[in-house]
Parts: C-alpha cells; sequence; structure tokens
C-alpha cells in the first residue's frame, strides 16, 4: 500500500501482485510507471481529486492479468474502451463516479463476476450485450433509479444473485421472461413495469415459485397497461413458499389470487400500496 508522494518505484516492484494507491500516491503516479506493475492481480486506487476524469487509454494495456480493480470515488466520466484488455478480470468496482454509460466493450470482459456501480447517479444504461457476461454474479447498481430499461437477452446472466431491480420491457428479449432461469437469485428483488406484462402465460415464464433464495420480492404497476387481466399476471408471479417479506404496488386487479393467502407462505411482512381497484383484503394466511 502505497500512501506518499514517491517518483521513483524500486525495482522490487516488479514482483507485485496487490497494490493500493491512496490520494497522494495517485497524485504522483502517471501511466508510464504502470510499467512496473505488470504483474498486478489487484489494483484498488483512492482518491478525493475528483479532476481525474478519464482513465488512460493506455493503463489497461499494461495491466492485462487483473483480477480485481476498484476505481470507486475517482470522479472518472467514462472508462477507455480498452477495458477489454483485463480478460482475466473478476471484480470491477466504479462506485460514486460521474460514469453515464459502460464502454460496449466492457461486454467482452467473459470472467467478470462482480460489477458495483453504486451511488453513480448519472448512469442510466447497460451494455447492449450485457448478455454475454455469463459469469456475472453480482450487479450491484439502483437498477430502477439508474437505468431506464434492461438490455435485450439479460436473462443470458443465468448465474447472477444480486439483482435490486428487473424493469419489464414490451420490446424482443427485455419482457419479464428473461427471468425464467435467473434461479439463483437471491435477497431482495423488485419487479417493475408489470404493466408491460403481455399475457399471464408470461408471466409464469418467470418461474418466481422456482426461486428459493429470494427473501424480499417487490411487484409494482406504473401505469395503466393493455387489457389484460391483472389478476391472472399476478396469479402467474406466485413466488416460492421461502419469501419473507411481499409488497404489491398499484395492482388494478379486482381481487387477489389465492396462492396470496396460501397458509404455506411464512410471510413477516406485506405491504399492499395502491391498489385501487380490490374491495376485498385476502386473508393473508389468517395472519
Amino acid at each position: 500500500r502505497l500512501e506518499e508522494d514517491i517518483q521513483h518505484w524500486p525495482p522490487a516492484f516488479n514482483n507485485a501482485r496487490h497494490l493500493s494507491l491512496s490520494h497522494e500516491s495517485v497524485q504522483s503516479i502517471g501511466p508510464k510507471a504502470f510499467a512496473w506493475f505488470r504483474q498486478l492481480r489487484t489494483l484498488i486506487m483512492s482518491t478525493n481529486d475528483t479532476s481525474v476524469s478519464q482513465v488512460p487509454y493506455e493503463l489497461f494495456l499494461k495491466l492485462q492479468f487483473l483480477r480485481v480493480l476498484n476505481l470507486s470515488h475517482m470522479g472518472i466520466d467514462e472508462l477507455p474502451s480498452s477495458i477489454d484488455r483485463l480478460k482475466h478480470l473478476r471484480y470491477l468496482n466504479l462506485s460514486e463516479n460521474h460514469i453515464q454509460k459502460l464502454p460496449e466493450p466492457t461486454s467482452n470482459l467473459l470472467a467478470l463476476q462482480t460489477l458495483k456501480l453504486k451511488s453513480c447517479f448519472e448512469f442510466f444504461e447497460l451494455p447492449t450485450n450485457m448478455k454475454n457476461l455469463t459469469n456475472l454474479r453480482h450487479l450491484d447498481l439502483d437498477v430502477k433509479h439508474q437505468l431506464n430499461y434492461m438490455p435485450s437477452g439479460f436473462g443470458n446472466l443465468v448465474n447472477l444473485q444480486t439483482l435490486s431491480a428487473f424493469i419489464v420491457g414490451r420490446a424482443r428479449g427485455c419482457g419479464i421472461r428473461e427471468l425464467k432461469n435467473m434461479r439463483f437469485l437471491r435477497g431482495s428483488l423488485c419487479i417493475t413495469n408489470l404493466e408491460n406484462v403481455l399475457s399471464p402465460m408470461e408471466a409464469k415464464e418467470a418461474n418466481l415459485f422456482k426461486k428459493p433464495y429470494l427473501k424480499k420480492l417487490q411487484l409494482e404497476w406504473n401505469c395503466l397497461g393493455d387489457k389484460i387481466d391483472e389478476q391472472e399476471v399476478l396469479a402467474g408471479l406466485q413466488p416460492h413458499e421461502n419469501l419473507k417479506e411481499l409488497s404489491i404496488s398499484g395492482y388494478n386487479g379486482v381481487m387477489f389470487p389465492s396462492w396470496i393467502s396460501n397458509p404455506v407462505y411464512k410471510l413477516t411482512n406485506i405491504h399492499l400500496h395502491s391498489c385501487l381497484s380490490c374491495s376485498i383484503l385476502p386473508s393473508l394466511g389468517q395472519l
């Protein structure tokens, strides 16, 4: 770990595998200095200097053995397209930057397992070929507030465990059936824009009842869709019995489907909001 302004790099740094740079050392280092670190597996850079804005194109050409790259809180506006030279990269943290979108070559990082984009408030778009990252396990960003839509073919990411939300679209490859084979999803998941579900059968194809690791599920309608029976759609969204928390918002069906009242569910938290057409409260497992 280098914490000071170091102008002369000892030859021993050639053997370094894991490197952490503090604010002062980041400011004193130039792209050429990384020629000393060609064997690096881990690089963590931390600075409060928000004038960095761009990562030099040459940097990733010299660090081709990286497994872990943390560039959080660097004030970065964009990444260079040379990011795809990091063929062995498994962990990429770009949190708290000004990045609006990732370069398309990011989808060539086939070994990537963790991608963190938390608190990137200007971020709005994942790469078009995101579906190529089939080894991805953790996508850590606020999907609802950072993205406008999910990229086509998102369902290819069958190893995903962490996904805060899924935005249902109507375009080919963007529907709710993309969740079908994501059986490892865990923790909390919000499925929003459910008005874009085209049929009850499509809702059932999401296979929520085959996702035993989900503990919290939020189902959101944000406006009136076509004349699709929302009660049948909600019936098709039946979750696994391991679920602990359920939230339903904007639902316009007259009644709730029977699975909500099934005592097999041991729900600890139930939130029903803006279900304006419902006149009967379900028994909810007799509470």
